[in-house]
């Protein structure tokens, strides 16, 4: 989440190489600590994928907090296997150099907070610490196939904790674990920890791996980090799922996936009819299984299925694009067209509708129409080979009519 970073030079005006606290550097490239005056908590903020030198998640929101902060990167996409450079080389001495830091600033108590790969952080590090952890959204086991880590992860990275279950399961202080249903690998994640007595696990019903962001866009953010770091409840979940509360359906959900990915369409529509069986109501299953059934041929059964996905998910733009496909592939051109359009509304710039509303008025041989449909398409997909060649072939057809 790039408007939650901040630029932190590693040494402000008056510091020095040698400026340190309890003989632990305070500032580097990946790590920074700042001091609130007379707090008693330190809460780590562990950053996710992809930040730059100096760079650093969840400052914006933090920064107003009484308490001292120390923020953490890892300069590749490693899961902090091999800790934060100017801290240790690796996550235990990652950890007891951030237990010096604290008792430097006379913290009585420690925090961890992190999303995605920080989230992964945020428990690794708050389990060495015995601090108190609000992740959103981490895998728990590294390098699951198609999940995030197995696709990021630097090749040659040694894993010194690749999987968090044993430590979770001797977990003293509470674990928070935010995450989204609609996510295959963060809900099968969170399901093998579920029953742990210091994780709480809350699901979000129409989230995939954006449970942070949902916060940040609808105002909770700050509150939940502030809440968090005072022990206090934290806020009311309008969104909660019962995903968890549903045996078998998050492995059935990502083996299907999976197989869906894998084009091993026979074993991922039994998975799914698993997950789908399981839990009805499953936003994400049944757009999966909407794909696979179009897939094969069969756009009657995709539609029922998407259908259910955009009933449950009203304001998940690729779900109602999928649905307004799979009434065109049906012959509802009017039901596509008008789905399209009030997409667009909204959704001004998905290119998968204006291309779709192209194809409607081809069909109907309006040609003009259709071009300029297929224009905006490129225009905010230039690099999709399908849009082009339609464009290409459309605008041949174009000038080679009378006029």
């Amino acid at each position: 989440m790039k408007h939650q970073e901040k630029a932190f030079s590693p040494l402000m005006a008056g510091e020095t190489e040698s400026d340190t606290l309890n003989g632990v550097p305070q500032a580097s490239d990946s790590h920074r600590l700042v001091l609130h005056p007379g707090a008693r908590q330190l809460l780590v903020l562990i950053s996710a994928t992809g930040t730059k030198p100096g760079r650093f998640n969840l400052w914006k929101y933090a920064d107003i907090l009484p308490c001292h902060k120390l923020y953490l990167r890892a300069p590749t996409n490693d899961w902090y296997q091999q800790g934060v450079p100017g801290l240790g080389a690796d996550f235990k001495e990652t950890a007891e150099n951030i237990r010096r830091l604290a008792a430097g600033c006379r913290a009585e108590k420690i925090y961890t907070c992190g999303s995605s790969m920080g989230g992964y952080g945020a428990i690794l590090f708050g389990l060495e610490l015995d601090a108190s952890v609000l992740a959103f959204s981490p895998e728990i086991v590294l390098k699951l196939p198609f999940s995030r880590s197995y696709k990021m992860m630097p090749e040659g990275v040694q894993m010194t904790a690749p999987d968090l279950r044993q430590k979770l399961a001797a977990a003293q202080s509470p674990v928070v674990i935010y995450t989204g249903e609609m996510d295959p690998v963060d809900l099968y994640c969170a399901a093998t920890v579920r029953n742990l007595p210091s994780v709480q696990i809350v699901t979000f019903r129409d989230d995939e791996h954006t449970v942070m962001r949902t916060l940040f866009q609808t105002d909770r953010l700050e509150t939940t980090l502030r809440e968090f770091v005072e022990d206090k409840p934290l806020p009311t979940i309008m969104e909660k799922g019962s995903a968890l509360d549903i045996a078998g359906y998050p492995r059935s959900f990502y083996r299907g996936w999976q197989y869906f990915l894998k084009k091993e369409d026979d074993l991922a529509i039994k998975e799914l009819r698993k997950a789908i069986a399981a839990y009805p109501i499953s936003a994400r299953a049944n757009f999966f299984m909407a794909k696979l059934m179009l897939r094969n041929s069969n756009p009657e059964k995709a539609r029922e299925h998407a259908a259910m996905a955009v009933a449950m998910t009203p304001n998940f733009v690729e779900h109602r694009v999928f649905f307004a496909h799979c009434l065109r592939m049906t012959g509802a051109l009017e039901g596509a067209m008008y789905n399209h359009m009030k997409i667009l509304e909204t959704w001004p710039d998905t290119p998968q509708s204006h291309f779709d509303l192209g194809q409607i008025y081809f069909q109907k041989g309006q040609i003009e129409k259709a071009r300029l449909q297929f224009s905006e398409a490129v225009r905010l997909e230039p690099s999709n080979p399908a849009y082009v060649k339609k464009l290409e072939k459309l605008n041949k057809l174009y000038l080679s009519m009378p006029r």
